[in-house]
């Protein structure tokens, strides 16, 4: 499993917390090979802002398009991506 956590500063000042999964690395692969990006592959990436930048606009659902929000951004901050195992389920106690 894949975790990445950061922050995104809008030009006014705010600040915005997020979260992410595989899901957003799939959207930031289909995001790189469209633009002719190299995907994200065994923890390196030549673009990482530009990763940060379409991970955020995925996982905080902003509906306008991704260059017009980006406009509004100010820095988008990341943690490194994080691989962790799944987690396993409780034990039944019967």
């Amino acid at each position: 499993m894949i975790r990445i956590t950061g922050t995104v500063e809008y030009a006014d000042g705010t600040l915005v917390d997020f979260k992410a999964g595989s899901t957003a690395l799939v959207a930031w692969e289909a995001y790189a090979r469209r633009h002719g990006f190299k995907p994200y592959e065994d923890g390196e990436v030549t673009d990482p802002n530009t990763m940060a930048h379409v991970i955020a606009h995925t996982v905080l659902d902003i509906q306008e398009g991704f260059d017009v929000w980006r406009a509004r951004v100010f820095d988008v901050d990341t943690q490194p991506v994080e691989r962790v195992p799944p987690t396993l389920p409780a034990p039944s106690v019967a």
